[in-house]
């Protein structure tokens, strides 16, 4: 259970600082609407999770597109 809440914050931290240099190299509104779209995937593939292993897998993806948002923002 506890993987459920983490896996968001380590996916969120450790990509916070790659992206925010690849926004620095392809431009701010691009990746913003990457990080958008990759966020908003990890939330329709948390809804339609199964089981436990494929709601920590769609919480790192949103993770993942959290810490781009930060990033970017």
């Amino acid at each position: 259970m506890a993987w459920i809440i983490a896996a968001y914050l380590v996916a969120s931290t450790v990509v916070t600082p790659i992206y925010g240099t690849v926004s620095d190299m392809y431009g701010r509104g691009a990746t913003l609407t990457a990080a958008i779209v990759i966020y908003l995937l990890g939330t329709i593939g948390c809804m339609q999770a199964a089981t436990i292993p494929e709601l920590i897998v769609f919480r790192a993806m949103q993770g993942m597109g959290g810490g781009w948002l930060i990033a970017v923002a």
